[in-house]
Formats: C-alpha cells, sequence, structure tokens
C-alpha cells in the first residue's frame, strides 16, 4: 500500500514540478535521452526504436509532432519526432533519442536544461532534416494542428496538475460500458486529460492480448479538467502485478506502475 501510494505520488509530482513557460507552444525543463537498453524495442506508437534517429518521447504531444529542442547553454538545436511516450521521472520534460542528445553535445552528462518548441505536426516514421537554412519555410510543411485540449494538457500554472485524490473515480471498459471498480492493484500505463487519447492507448494494450483493460476517468475540481488513465488489470495483490508487469514490458509499454483501486 505505502509503495503504491509512493509511486503516484511520484508520477502527479512529475506532472506537477516541470518547469514551463507561459507561452503555450514553448516549455523549458530539463531533457535526459535513452538509448542502447531500449534500442530495437517498439515504442508507444508501434514503431521501432532506433537510438540513431532524430526521435524523443514526449508524456503529451501527439505521435509525429516535430519539436525543436535547444540547449540553454549553448544554443545548439535539434529537430526530432515524437514517436513514444515518456519520460515519467520527476522534473524531466523529454526523452531524446541518444543521436539527438549527442549532437546537443550532452550525452556525456545524461541530463540537459533545455528549451521545447511546438513547430507542427509531421508524417509517421519521417524524421526531420537536421540542416535547415530556413526553419520557417519548414514549418510550412507540417500540419500546424494541436489539439483542442492543449491548454488542458499544458496549463501554464504548473501547480493546477495536481490530482485531486478524492475525486469520484468511474471505470470503463474499452466498449465504453460503464463498470464496476475494480478490486485489489492494477497496472497504471498512463493518464492524458484527453479520452480520445486513453482510448486509442487502451486498444492498443488490448491488441497486444492484455485482457481487463479499464478507462478509469476523475475530474479535478483543482483544475476544473477530467482526467483519463489507462489501467491494466485487476490482481488481488501487489505481488501479482509483478509477473504481468513484465509481459507489458516486453509488449514495448515501459512506463507503467502498480496502481492501487479505491476502497470502498
Amino acid at each position: 500500500m505505502k509503495l503504491s501510494i509512493l509511486l503516484l505520488s511520484i508520477f502527479f509530482s512529475a506532472n506537477a514540478l516541470f518547469s514551463q513557460t507561459l507561452t503555450p507552444k514553448v516549455l523549458k525543463g530539463t531533457g535526459s535521452f535513452y538509448a542502447d537498453q531500449f534500442n530495437g524495442r517498439r515504442t508507444s506508437s508501434g514503431e521501432i526504436f532506433d537510438m540513431m534517429k532524430f526521435t524523443a518521447a514526449h508524456r503529451e504531444f501527439p505521435f509525429n509532432t516535430i519539436l525543436k529542442v535547444t540547449n540553454t547553454s549553448t544554443g545548439e538545436f535539434v529537430l526530432v519526432r515524437v514517436n513514444d511516450r515518456g519520460p515519467f521521472i520527476m522534473d524531466r520534460i523529454i526523452d531524446l533519442s541518444y543521436a539527438a542528445a549527442d549532437k546537443l553535445g550532452y550525452v556525456p552528462i545524461g541530463l540537459q536544461e533545455v528549451e521545447l518548441e511546438f513547430l507542427g505536426i509531421g508524417k509517421p516514421e519521417e524524421n526531420p532534416p537536421q540542416a535547415i537554412e530556413d526553419l520557417e519555410a519548414y514549418k510550412k510543411t507540417l500540419s500546424p494542428g494541436l489539439p483542442d485540449d492543449y491548454h488542458q494538457l499544458y496549463p501554464t500554472d504548473p501547480a493546477k496538475l495536481i490530482m485531486d485524490a478524492r475525486a469520484k473515480k468511474t471505470y470503463r471498459d474499452l466498449q465504453g460500458n460503464t463498470v464496476r471498480t475494480p478490486k485489489g492493484f492494477g497496472l497504471q500505463i498512463a493518464v492524458y486529460a484527453n479520452e480520445d487519447y486513453a482510448k486509442t492507448l487502451g486498444a492498443d494494450v488490448a491488441s497486444k492480448g492484455f485482457s481487463n483493460v479499464y478507462i478509469e476517468s476523475f475530474y479535478n475540481s483543482k483544475n476544473g479538467v477530467t482526467y483519463y488513465r489507462v489501467i491494466y488489470g485487476e490482481f488481488e495483490t501487489m505481488q501479482m502485478t509483478a509477473p504481468e508487469s513484465k509481459k507489458l514490458l516486453q509488449a514495448g509499454f515501459d512506463a507503467h506502475f502498480i496502481y492501487t483501486y479505491p476502497r470502498d
């Protein structure tokens, strides 16, 4: 019980504590990178991760979003395409591929303060060029769209992301049917402010052979936003989640942790 509460606290702190500017399409915070242990594994988008390509993991930007990532210490920047979810570690706002982090010069230290700028939506598996003379011209080749709930995903006040743990929770299956509150423990895979994102990920999880995938929704009175958790399984004990967690990892769902269902 204490372990699951701690993990939940870390997850929500990670969402609440990364710093942001007041400009909606520009974010600032700590960047990290991932490489060898994930190379060749399937990302959340379904693509195979190639650490030598210019890609990135981000918690909420739509897949195929093109971001300009700038090393705030040197001014060096790189263009990356989002094809994975993460990072889920406190204070980090993006995980870059090895190639992207290497170009920004922070592979030796592992972490770097960076600035993210949204440029547009690119094409699947088409990574952005790195030698660009006219960035504005390149942006015109991209779709300009962002989700309608962008300001919910990225409120200008990070404190508004703090969750109300007492909020009433509703559970639905992937067909949209309301179900009873599961008991015991599950494995939380993601939490979104966009229900369509949650449904898409839930369907992806189910397509990999995992049954009992739930969408938990709850209203956060602190910021007026409804959130949607994607949770797999219903296990009597915390120990029973361990082998299922390994299966999720093998299927490419790396960023998950134990979730305790509400008790009556």
